[in-house]
């Protein structure tokens, strides 16, 4: 009874906390994916993902279009990158067109296309 009073008297949020979306490593999609949030990719989709923001871990894979105001790939993408920041991290592998405004590249990773910028 006591733990139900305590519970009672907490306060409630004044802000919920944001979401992460989630495409875990038993996952396979296929088709359009749109999310207002954040999003992290560990499974494998095949079609146009779009998020607020956009991770691709390691062992995650796209292939298709990929759009966010902000994409950290640590995994791999064959297909079309369009954020305002794309950042390649690790051993991320990338193949395809990358439109941006900031790209950042790290000494292992693999990137083979053309980069442009977002306009």
């Amino acid at each position: 009874m006591e733990a139900v009073e305590q519970l009672a008297a907490a306060p409630e949020p004044v802000a919920e906390p944001e979401e992460i979306s989630s495409i875990g490593t038993d996952m396979s999609i296929v088709g359009t994916i749109l999310c207002t949030g954040p999003v992290q990719v560990f499974g494998r989709i095949k079609g146009e993902l779009r998020g607020a923001n956009l991770l691709v871990g390691d062992g995650g894979q796209i292939e298709g279009k990929a759009s966010a105001q902000e994409v950290t790939v640590l995994g791999r993408i064959k297909g079309t990158i369009r954020a305002v920041r794309v950042k390649l991290l690790g051993r991320a592998a990338v193949e395809g067109d990358i439109f941006h405004q900031r790209l950042s590249i790290e000494e292992e990773a693999l990137f083979e296309g053309t980069s442009r910028p977002l306009f």
